[in-house]
């Protein structure tokens, strides 16, 4: 089957998924293939930015796989839920495989407790209101409108 017959659209414009399909036994060995270098080409040269969601790094072998073929690894840490120690098990592993890992990102932040409001943390987390059009014109509010993000 083509990769391409798999793509569906999201109600988001320009924004497309592919499906993982069948779950396969040894994924990892799948990764490792000539027949995924030549899928993840034929895709970089069809669309512009490509993020592959993959399983945690320590879970299975397949996000250290695939992770030396792609431009840059996100590596996502849940806030008071992942430990230190295997948040830099985890780097190690990519890093030793010369993984790219430009960031990591924190997620379930409790934007709620005072220390993010102390340090003024919160305005990463909060983000601004469409300037609606009777707000632009002539009205000028002392503070911005915020949107709780979820």
């Amino acid at each position: 089957m083509n990769w391409q017959e798999v793509i569906v659209p999201t109600s988001y414009p320009n924004l497309f998924l592919m499906p993982r399909g069948k779950t396969l036994g040894q994924p990892s060995e799948h990764l490792l293939r000539e027949t995924t270098d030549v899928l993840l080409r034929e895709v970089y040269n069809h669309y512009d930015y490509i993020i592959i969601d993959s399983s945690p790094v320590l879970a299975a072998d397949d996000s250290t796989s695939l992770a030396p073929k792609i431009d840059a690894t996100l590596f996502v840490v849940r806030l008071s839920y992942t430990s230190a120690r295997l948040t830099r098990k985890s780097l190690e592993l990519l890093y030793n495989r010369q993984v790219n890992v430009p960031g990591v990102i924190l997620n379930y932040v409790d934007t709620s407790l005072p220390e993010y409001y102390y340090y003024q943390y919160s305005e990463y987390y909060n983000t601004p209101a469409p300037v609606e059009e009777h707000d632009a014109v002539g009205s000028h509010h002392s503070h911005p409108k915020q949107i709780q993000s979820s």
